[in-house]
């Protein structure tokens, strides 16, 4: 309350040192004027007087109008500095607040995408594990299968050409396809693809590594740029060359 009156006070104390001033050069003009001419003049000069305090008057009031507007004026332009720097900290905490959510969405895209892989990896280790062939007249099933397979007849084509064409080794190839390519076409950054995919390719043995080659024929150009594009061809490279 007191700061208020003081505020106020503040702002009339220049109209009332302008009324004083012009009253003050206005009493000193007249008496001058008084002294100074004889008394024939003096009524008239008495109107010329008024007329002159009017005029201060309404000098000073404009003066007064004057530097009320400029204080206004400042006052409006802390207002409005004040409400920019409002609108600033709302909309940086609700960048803050978008960038949290966008990061939180991106990580449960990833999980989703990453429990996906793991699925069909699951699968493709299990149709691997439906894969059977004989050795010595042991019948052999999976990877065991698979070693048996390169390792005993490497160098039996038509035997291989047979093998390869085995139902579950064709399903364990599209398997391993569409899980790569599934990889390619998600909506995550190239760094958590390729790590999606070098999980794959942990749980890949070498003998599926061989597998997959021997399988994909140097006409499928898209199934062997995907295997290039996650790393696998330097594994099939490291293993012959």
């Amino acid at each position: 309350m007191e700061d208020k009156q003081k505020e106020v006070g503040n702002t009339y104390k220049p109209m009332i040192w302008l009324i004083v001033t012009v009253v003050l050069l206005w009493v000193i003009n007249l008496f001058t004027g008084i002294w100074l001419k004889d008394d024939g003049g003096t009524f008239g000069d008495m109107f010329g007087a008024v007329n002159a305090l009017f005029s201060g008057l309404a000098f000073a009031g404009l003066i007064f109008t004057i530097m009320l507007q400029r204080k206004d004026l400042a006052l409006q332009y802390r207002t409005l500095e004040l409400q920019l720097k409002e609108m600033k900290e709302q909309s940086d905490s609700s960048k803050e607040t978008t960038n949290q959510l966008e990061r939180q969405q991106q990580l449960t895209s990833y999980q989703l995408i990453q429990s996906n892989v793991n699925n069909l990896i699951s699968i493709k280790n299990y149709v691997l594990d439906k894969y059977k062939t004989r050795l010595n007249g042991e019948v052999l099933r999976g990877t065991e299968a698979l070693d048996g397979l390169f390792f005993s007849h490497s160098h039996n084509e038509e035997y291989l050409k047979g093998e390869l064409d085995d139902f579950n080794i064709q399903r364990y190839i599209a398997t391993i396809i569409y899980t790569l390519q599934f990889i390619l076409d998600s909506d995550i950054d190239d760094k958590q693809k390729q790590t999606l995919a070098d999980t794959l390719n942990l749980q890949t043995l070498d003998s599926e590594i061989v597998l997959i080659y021997r399988s994909i024929s140097a006409k499928s150009q898209h199934e062997l740029a995907l295997l290039k594009r996650f790393g696998f061809n330097k594994r099939h490279e490291y293993l012959f060359f």
